[in-house]
């Protein structure tokens, strides 16, 4: 197969079925926002039951660094107990929130891509894929956390350049997470459309997702790299449009300035998910047409073609 058609093909599924895309707005940006209505609503819950002093409010009030550095910390003193339990009640919500909301989104965005799907995908499947990538988010944000203090505790016997081996200990650690965690992530990604196309279990769609990369690694090798640079070019230039209304900062109302900075920001994200649905769509050229690879008969062989002219007989003795 050309190396070219699954990146054609994902686009031309995409451009000719636009509403694809706008179940992935949908769906994501819906997240997004009650995920930052909850957050909001709880940290001003937070702010709001924290007793806030005159003296504090003079001192924040001040706009000088030390004395606004000593304000929040008397403020925040003592209501760690309070922040931790709102996290520990907030996060596994948000988490439980996005396995159900993905696997609804990705069930619906993936079936119109499949041609010959077995019928609507297995929603305990997705379900069971999304979270075990919510517990890769979970086990990576531990990483992290470890990848600190492994840090830190290497920093603490080498006492010359203390923040240069503090800092290379934790990029090589936090590198090294990030790897594991986008590879194993990929495989469940990939896992979903054998979930919807043949309505695998869990773990029989994760090993099919496997045995294809074996198969045609050089075409999501290839797509990979093609979507990496687009994607980039794409953060760039979104960066690019960003610092224009940062640099009518102080010339232009603050208003202003949010909203354009916003409007960036959406049209950013709206362009990240087309590119990351014609992504989903090229994965799927490249599992159908490994099918039909699978399913192609198998040529007969040819044989020999058989003499229609029949062999001469032997003559006959003449007799005397």
């Amino acid at each position: 197969m050309d190396r070219a058609f699954p990146i054609r093909a994902g686009f031309r599924a995409v451009l000719r079925q636009p509403r694809i895309v706008l179940a992935e707005i949908a769906w994501r940006w819906t997240f997004g926002l009650a995920a930052a209505s909850l957050v909001t609503a709880s940290v001003l819950l937070y702010l709001d039951t924290t007793p806030v002093s005159d003296v504090e409010l003079l001192a924040l009030r001040s706009r000088t660094p030390w004395l606004v550095a000593d304000a929040l910390g008397h403020i925040f003193r003592g209501s760690g107990v309070k922040l931790v339990r709102m996290f520990l009640i907030l996060a596994p919500a948000l988490v439980v929130l996005w396995i159900a909301v993905a696997s609804l989104g990705r069930g619906i965005i993936l079936q119109p891509l499949f041609a010959g799907a077995a019928g609507p995908a297995r929603k305990s499947s997705l379900l069971g894929l999304h979270f075990l990538r919510a517990a890769l988010g979970t086990a990576a944000l531990i990483g992290y956390s470890g990848a600190v203090i492994i840090a830190g505790s290497v920093t603490s016997s080498s006492p010359a350049d203390r923040l240069a081996v503090f800092l290379l200990v934790l990029v090589l650690l936090s590198l090294l997470i990030a790897t594991l965690r986008s590879r194993v992530g990929w495989f469940l990604l990939l896992a979903t459309l054998f979930a919807v196309r043949d309505r695998r279990d869990t773990f029989a769609a994760i090993a099919e997702a496997v045995r294809l990369f074996r198969r045609r690694s050089a075409d999501f090798v290839t797509l990979g790299m093609v979507f990496f640079v687009v994607r980039l070019f794409l953060f760039s230039t979104a960066g690019a449009f960003a610092m224009v209304p940062l640099l009518l900062i102080g010339r232009a109302p603050g208003w202003l300035v949010v909203g354009l900075v916003v409007l960036v920001a959406l049209i950013y994200f709206a362009l990240a998910d087309f590119l990351f649905i014609a992504r989903l769509a090229a994965y799927v050229a490249v599992a159908e047409d490994d099918r039909a690879q699978t399913l192609a008969p198998l040529p007969l062989p040819v044989e020999a073609p058989s003499s229609s002219v029949a062999p001469l007989a032997a003559p006959e003795p003449v007799s005397s």
